[in-house]
């Protein structure tokens, strides 16, 4: 699998299963703006240690949410 369909799968196309994708597939006017911020960037690791990568920071319907037990920075 590429990093770009293991970025896609939980995102675009868990909305397009949804059926969803009018409401919230892209960061867009009139759309929901759900996304996170990672810790790294995911294409300059490893593709094996893509399951590695911490969350910064989760928006969930455009408002900042916590992300769990937080240690140095990664949950």
């Amino acid at each position: 699998m590429s990093i770009d369909d293991a970025l896609r799968a939980p995102t675009i196309e868990a909305a397009y299963s949804r059926r969803q994708e009018h409401r919230i597939r892209a960061i867009a006017p009139g759309k929901i703006a759900n996304f996170t911020v990672l810790d790294d960037d995911p294409y300059a690791v490893e593709p094996i240690k893509l399951k590695d990568i911490g969350v910064w920071r989760a928006v969930l319907e455009g408002a900042l949410r916590p992300v769990g037990r937080v240690e140095n920075g990664r949950i």
